[in-house]
């Protein structure tokens, strides 16, 4: 399961890492994500990094609500992220205003477990002003070898 990475891949987004070079996007992406016993590496043994999806009953709009009367706080838990390996993270809302999903790319499953668990009392309050009352399930996904891979430094 691998895919090539070439030096055009760096996003046009992301001119910092296009003038540093390939290194500095590669060094975004250098920690394993393990399945079982099995490593998920592209071409050249380089390290894949992980999809988490988070989604939960709740209302999008007092979920911005509250980040934009929240915003030191939204920060400081986006600092911890990025302290933790973040490398994306987008909040959505479903069309019909009944479900918020967090979509997040990390380096592997752990750091995100271990940014959840310190940041929790936090993100449990911005959870319930949207009027989410369940537990949040992340999912964590990996990239599937389709040959097909289009945009995101595909």
């Amino acid at each position: 399961m691998t895919s090539t990475l070439r030096s055009g891949d760096i996003p046009e987004h992301c001119p910092a890492e296009r003038d540093a070079g390939l290194t500095v996007w590669l060094t975004r992406r250098r920690a394993h994500v393990g399945m079982g016993s099995q490593t998920h590496t592209r071409n050249g043994g380089l390290p894949m990094s992980v999809i988490m999806t988070l989604q939960v009953t709740g209302d999008p709009k007092a979920l911005e609500q509250f980040t934009s009367e929240n915003t030191e706080k939204m920060q400081a838990v986006l600092e911890a992220a990025k302290r933790h390996g973040l490398i994306a993270h987008r909040f959505y809302g479903s069309d019909d205003g009944s479900s918020v999903m967090v979509l997040d790319e990390w380096p592997d499953r752990q750091s995100f477990e271990s940014f959840f668990q310190e940041q929790e009392s936090e993100i449990g309050p911005m959870f319930a002003s949207a009027g989410v009352t369940s537990q949040p399930d992340p999912k964590y996904w990996r990239e599937l070898a389709t040959h097909d891979a289009f945009g995101w430094g595909a």
